[in-house]
């Protein structure tokens, strides 16, 4: 009888209790590139002019950071140098169970001619101030005036983004120093 009840007891418990799933969070890389001319380049993806970026970790090649932010830029047609991590940043969507996690790394063009990659409209060398009026994405716009404003500085901020009003956001977490 105990033999029957503790078998009676594994099986309800095996079936009423829900494995844990652990939270899902995506890692995006943003690729800040200038060049000499103090411009830096923007990449035009789904109708919008955006740094270009990937997500890491989606394969099963896991690389050092550094040689896949030069395969990033390989694939626009340019090679980088100087990489640099510039900023953290933690965005919340107000879509999204989970948060996303913005790396943004700046480089130096060291030579190429940017072109358009694979699913990419058009690559174009932007002045700074025409860049930041481009981007349609405020949030992302402010990151990048902060982090050209003091490259020193490795950044960290988080946000709250509404992409269904227009990309609205808000401030959870100003910018801080974090070196």
């Amino acid at each position: 009888m105990k033999a029957i009840t503790l078998i009676t007891f594994l099986l309800l418990t095996c079936t009423v209790a829900k494995p844990q799933q652990a939270p899902t969070v995506i890692n995006r890389f943003k690729l800040l590139v200038t060049n000499e001319h103090d411009e830096f380049l923007l990449i035009k993806w789904k109708g919008n002019w955006e740094v270009p970026g990937a997500e890491y970790g989606d394969s099963t090649v896991v690389k050092p950071i550094n040689e896949f932010l030069s395969d990033l830029a390989a694939r626009l047609g340019i090679n980088i140098k100087q990489p640099k991590l510039a900023g953290l940043f933690t965005y919340y969507m107000n879509d999204r169970k989970y948060p996303m996690i913005f790396s943004y790394y700046t480089a130096k063009l060291d030579k190429g001619q940017p072109e358009p990659g694979p699913g990419i409209e058009e690559v174009k060398w932007f002045p700074i101030s025409a860049g930041l009026k481009t981007i349609p994405y405020p949030n992302s716009s402010a990151i990048i005036k902060q982090v050209l404003s003091a490259p020193q500085i490795v950044w960290g901020g988080a946000f709250r983004v509404f992409p269904s009003e227009g990309w609205r956001y808000e401030i959870i977490s100003d910018f801080y120093k974090m070196n």
